[in-house]
């Protein structure tokens, strides 16, 4: 998926993953959400290559979605569920 500066298209995750989410060059952040405003980020280091959101932390977020902007530029990010 390729994403730049402004909030990418939110994709449905499934309740009770992990998510790993991978990029090339870094410098981006994803987020974990809700409609009803409940959220979680993590940043993603220009020298990282993966960070990974881990279901209990994320556990109290019903109908999950996920999103990704990039600080700068624009980057290709992975995403997996396991």
């Amino acid at each position: 998926m390729l994403i730049n500066t402004e909030w990418s298209t939110s994709k449905p995750i499934e309740y009770g993953k992990n998510i790993r989410i991978t990029s090339s060059l870094g410098d981006l952040t994803a987020s974990i959400f809700n409609a009803t405003g409940v959220e979680i980020s993590k940043y993603l280091s220009p020298l990282a290559k993966e960070i990974e959101f881990h279901f209990p932390e994320i556990a109290h977020i019903n109908l999950q979605m996920l999103r990704f902007k990039t600080q700068t530029g624009e980057r290709h990010v992975r995403f997996e569920q396991f």
